[in-house]
């Protein structure tokens, strides 16, 4: 999270414990509906080819997006994996600020939108 962008929007979350915020909607709802700057790592506990990340991205995406949305990630995702495998303890993640996505791995970046 943007921690600048989101100090406003979280503040009522503010001191509440982690265990209970997992189980709080309300504070899930303040992350995804927030207009701050957000990122999802994904970090590998075992090797894994890149077709299986980007199938499973695109696979969680689908429902929720517009197919050219979710093709765009598709295609970025394959121009910043570029077919290889990640290893257990490598990442990938995408940053989303204002309307600007961005996907990185392998010290890789590619802009989305």
């Amino acid at each position: 999270l943007d921690v600048a962008g989101s100090a406003n929007a979280l503040r009522s979350f503010s001191g509440v414990p982690g265990s209970v915020l997992q189980k709080d909607a309300a504070f899930f709802r303040a992350i995804q509906q927030g207009s701050f700057g957000k990122t999802l790592l994904l970090q590998f506990e075992r090797s894994v080819n890149s077709a299986s990340v980007i199938q499973a991205i695109v696979e969680g995406l689908a429902p929720r997006l517009a197919r050219a949305d979710v093709e765009q990630v598709q295609h970025s995702m394959e121009a910043v994996l570029r077919g290889g495998a990640l290893q257990r303890g490598d990442g990938t993640s995408m940053c989303c600020s204002n309307d600007t996505l961005f996907a990185t791995a392998h010290s890789h970046q590619v802009r989305l939108s």
